[in-house]
């Protein structure tokens, strides 16, 4: 990436324990560590662009949105990985409709996978 001049920067919402049979635990980031992190990256390199991965919880979703908004980011990529490849569901049930209602309403482009259904 960098021999195209593209760097990057990453900000861990979550540490997974899985296999290919499965997930056994997911280990979330505090709202106020994920903020921390997010105003690293904003404050030092302000990013061209923006994707998302696997947010597990609306509260982390919503200190996410809050941070694009604050910082008015731009090229926003949100991949909703909401179902692990085993099957397993990696998102709460009550962070879909804050996914619906506060991050997908920022994003230039959405993307899913087969398995991700909202």
């Amino acid at each position: 990436m960098t021999a195209n001049r593209v760097y990057a920067m990453s900000a861990i919402t979550a540490l997974t324990a899985q296999n290919t049979t499965g997930v056994t635990d997911i280990m979330e980031v505090s709202p106020k560590f994920l903020a921390e992190q997010l105003d690293g990256i904003f404050t030092d390199i302000y990013p061209d662009a923006v994707k998302t991965g696997m947010i597990a919880s609306g509260e982390l979703i919503q200190v996410i949105a809050d941070k694009l908004t604050e910082y008015k980011a731009g090229n926003i990529v949100v991949d909703p990985v909401m179902v692990a490849t085993s099957g397993a569901r990696l998102i709460s049930e009550d962070a879909i409709s804050i996914l619906k209602s506060r991050l997908l309403p920022l994003a230039t482009v959405i993307t899913r996978t087969f398995h991700d259904r909202m």
